[in-house]
């Protein structure tokens, strides 16, 4: 897995020199590693179905290059925040040294809570794909990272499957938002529309608090909370922790939390349906109502209610240099929302990547250039395979992608078995079917050995193809 960065360094391997003396003297000099070590670049594929692990191997993978790389730095602790003093307000305000290690360590809690949610078979599960690309200098140090995500599934934004829960950030956030964010962010009692408030009281002691299962996009599945049992509160407290390490601003954090909350009210908006008649005759067209939510939804939007109301309910269409607005109906309407939801997240989605990666991407100067230019190592998690009751466009090519990788598995697994049973098929033909017969009783023993060699290798092949079977 470590090929292409000087094993020797990160690994502490004992490597032979030419004069069959180890290697390790060499590492114990001047950081002069040897000529012969040619950094390559490698991948690490994290396949498997869905509840098998890939997020936690992951972390793991991350957890153990930063660990190689902290150990290789330990004298050198200085560098570790040269270039990233400036990104993170923890490090400038409480003067706390926030390394390049732990700044990609603390990416994942960012990730999980705007793109993990819990599913039948797993509750922590990673809706969007991601591939890191994780730099190495020259002396096998962390250097930085980027992360390109794909195929977020924003369908569960709108319908999540019954028996799961949506994304894991707005129960994070109702579970932890404070009075005074609550206010601002417009989740007090006035301004949603909860069937619990249907008889008409608000106020007074014992009313409830505005929580999940007051909005439409949380309480479509009756499912609130996790079976591991982690604390909702407790990742948000983890994620904005994460946040700040990473170099996100307080104003950052409240836009997107200011986001969040719209999209929830945004869940809550209601249509009703009209008639319009116009010079072309009646046509079916629909308003929106002018509720508490909608009100929020779009003051935390940054508009006003009547350009939402126009926005959702009227098509723009160019004839020529004439731009034409007709009504849509109510299901169009629906669907104009639901889009804007969808669209607003992943563009928030989006954000939170493009500014993970503006900390932890590795930028050196001229002089540094050389000690940066190493090689990398690609760590793919990608979707884990499962069918539900009805299976989205993601889904499908999720569960292709698995197939395609598990072919190649496969094919590879065997090929190397079959290479290894018929190199030592050849070799055991070549040592029992000498062409000189002086030689066959003296070298009995040893086709003896050859032959042991040979049937171990297909047994261990045989037994190895019956497992997978």
């Amino acid at each position: 897995m470590m090929r292409g960065l000087e094993n020797r360094v990160l690994m502490g391997n004992a490597a032979k020199r030419e004069d069959g003396k180890n290697g390790n003297r060499e590492l114990q000099g001047s950081g002069d590693h040897g000529s012969n070590a040619v950094p390559t670049n490698q991948s690490i594929l994290v396949s498997g179905e869905s509840g098998a692990g890939k997020t936690v191997t992951t972390k793991i993978v991350l957890n153990y290059f930063a660990m190689l790389s902290k150990k290789i730095t330990t004298t050198h602790s200085e560098e570790c925040t040269r270039r990233r003093q400036s990104f993170s307000p923890r490090t400038a305000a409480e003067g706390e040294e926030v390394c390049i290690e732990q700044q990609v360590l603390q990416s994942n809690p960012i990730l999980e809570a705007f793109g993990n949610a819990r599913t039948l078979r797993n509750d922590n599960s990673s809706r969007f794909g991601k591939y890191i690309d994780i730099h190495f200098t020259n002396k096998g140090k962390l250097s930085g990272a980027k992360i390109e995500t794909y195929l977020l599934e924003k369908v569960r934004l709108i319908h999540p499957s019954e028996g799961e829960r949506n994304y894991h950030v707005f129960y994070q956030f109702l579970a932890r938002a404070s009075a005074e964010e609550r206010r601002a962010y417009m989740l007090d009692e006035k301004t949603v529309m909860s069937p619990r408030y249907s008889n008409g009281i608000r106020g007074g002691y014992g009313r409830p608090k505005i929580g999940v299962e007051d909005f439409k996009l949380l309480n479509q599945t009756g499912t609130y909370d996790r079976r591991d049992k982690v604390s909702d509160g407790k990742m948000h407290d983890e994620m904005l922790e994460a946040m700040l390490t990473i170099g996100f601003d307080p104003d950052t954090i409240h836009s997107l939390m200011r986001l969040v909350a719209a999209i929830l009210h945004c869940g809550n908006m209601t249509f009703t349906s009209t008639e319009r008649k116009d010079y072309r005759g009646h046509s079916d067209a629909c308003h929106l109502d002018k509720t508490p939510s909608a009100m929020a939804a779009a003051k935390l939007l940054g508009v006003t209610f009547e350009d939402l109301a126009e926005a959702l309910t009227t098509r723009a269409i160019r004839a020529g240099n004439e731009i034409v607005h007709t009504p849509m109906d109510m299901t169009q309407s629906k669907k104009a929302c639901e889009a804007l939801m969808k669209a607003t997240y992943g563009a928030s989605f989006d954000f939170i990547v493009a500014k993970v990666n503006e900390s932890i991407s590795s930028y050196p100067s001229e002089p540094q250039a050389k000690n940066y230019s190493s090689a990398s190592i690609g760590v793919l998690d990608i979707f884990g395979f499962e069918t539900f009751e009805s299976n989205n466009f993601e889904q499908i090519c999720i569960n292709y992608t698995n197939e395609v990788c598990g072919f190649f598995w496969f094919c590879y697994l065997f090929s190397l078995f079959s290479l290894s049973c018929k190199s030592s098929l050849n070799y055991f033909n070549s040592r029992l079917f000498s062409s000189s017969s002086t030689n066959t009783c003296s070298s009995s023993s040893k086709t003896s050995t050859s032959a042991k060699g040979y049937y171990g290798n297909l047994y261990h092949f045989l037994t190895i193809k019956k497992f997978w079977i």
